[in-house]
C-alpha cells in the first residue's frame, strides 16, 4: 500500500511538472526592421513606417523586406505592394499565439 501511495505521488508530481512546461506561444507582434531597396523606413507623418523619395519619383509597386521580432510570427501582404498615389498600406503581423497588430506604411514624394 505504501509503494502504491509513493508511486501515485510521483505520477502526480511528474504530470504537474510536464504541464507547467514553457510551451506558451509567443504574443510578439513586433517588427524589427522595415526596408525597401535596402533603405530603412522610419516612423513619421502619422504612420509606423515612411520614406520620402526625390521630387519627380513615380512610386508604384514596392517590395518591402520586413524582419519580425519573433521567428514564429508572420505578416501579410508579402511581395510587391502598391504604394502609388502616396496611399497608406496596412501590414498585418500575426503572433505565434494568434494575436494581431496592424502597422501602416506610406511612401511620399518630396515637393522640392
Amino acid at each position: 500500500m505504501k509503494k502504491l501511495f509513493i508511486f501515485s505521488v510521483l505520477v502526480v508530481v511528474f504530470v504537474g511538472f510536464s504541464t507547467c512546461s514553457s510551451s506558451k506561444e509567443s504574443s510578439d507582434t513586433g517588427i524589427k526592421s522595415f526596408k525597401v531597396d535596402g533603405v530603412e523606413w522610419r516612423p513619421g507623418g502619422g504612420v509606423d513606417f515612411t520614406n520620402a523619395y526625390s521630387k519627380g519619383t513615380t512610386i508604384g509597386n514596392l517590395n518591402p523586406s520586413i524582419e519580425l521580432s519573433h521567428p514564429k510570427a508572420s505578416y501579410e501582404p508579402k511581395g510587391a505592394v502598391d504604394f502609388s498615389g502616396e496611399k497608406t498600406v496596412t501590414f498585418k503581423v500575426t503572433a505565434e499565439n494568434g494575436d494581431i497588430k496592424n502597422y501602416t506604411a506610406k511612401a511620399t514624394v518630396l515637393l522640392q
